[in-house]
């Protein structure tokens, strides 16, 4: 699986075992609602389809059977139209009618793109997603091995008694690294109810005097 080695693959770039250069490749995917599309058509042509050559159909009918966006769009290429008299929504175009929306979803699984506008436009009809795969061309690294040796981070006593310390390859540090915030204190349970009784003088309308003048004489 790609995600479970991007994780062994970053840490042999951090080891400077290897040199992993990052590909981004974006691509274009089909919904669940594109593959309805391609096998039984888009929703506009099914609409037009489903007109009979007299007549037509209640206009919240055909909105709930084939959606907004399809009688709109069936609309904008006028293929249908309201007839004003009846309500009923009929065909305007009585035949020859091509399904351009399945056309280019089919294009799009074969890997011919359309133009931006194109893409925007089947994008918004929530057709097609732009998915992002990263992937990595990887390379031999400075300190390429084949073995992975786990850098020594401390200098203990026994490095420094038979001085392995001299061929030990140690782990960098990094001094500009932030440490854990300090956390602050608590008050007293006693300095609590003190603080409480004070607010409460206080919203009384007492007030308090100077610590200086605690002893006042006459």
């Amino acid at each position: 699986d790609h995600a479970q080695l991007v994780g062994p693959v970053q840490q042999l770039h951090g080891f400077e075992l290897l040199v992993a250069t990052d590909l981004v490749t974006k691509t274009w995917e089909l919904t669940g609602e594109a593959e309805a599309c391609l096998a039984e058509g888009s929703a506009e042509f099914r609409l037009w389809a489903a007109l009979p050559a007299e007549g037509g159909l209640p206009l919240k009918e055909a909105q709930a059977a084939y959606g907004a966006v399809g009688f709109k769009q069936a609309m904008q290429a006028r293929w249908v139209a309201v007839d004003k008299a009846s309500g009923l929504v009929v065909r305007k175009v009585p035949e020859g009618v091509t399904d351009a929306t399945r056309a280019l979803l089919g294009d799009l699984r074969a890997g011919r793109l359309p133009d931006d506008k194109t893409l925007a436009g089947l994008k918004k009809r929530k057709l097609v997603v732009q998915a992002t795969t990263r992937t990595y061309r990887l390379a031999k690294g400075p300190k390429f091995a084949l073995q992975l040796k786990k850098a020594a981070t401390d200098l203990t006593a026994d490095m420094l008694k038979d001085g392995s310390w001299r061929s030990e390859e140690f782990k960098q540090y990094n001094f500009r690294a932030l440490g854990l915030p300090p956390q602050g204190g608590h008050l007293h349970p006693l300095l609590k109810v003190r603080t409480q009784f004070r607010k409460i003088f206080i919203q009384m309308g007492f007030e308090e005097m100077p610590t200086s003048r605690y002893v006042e004489s006459s």
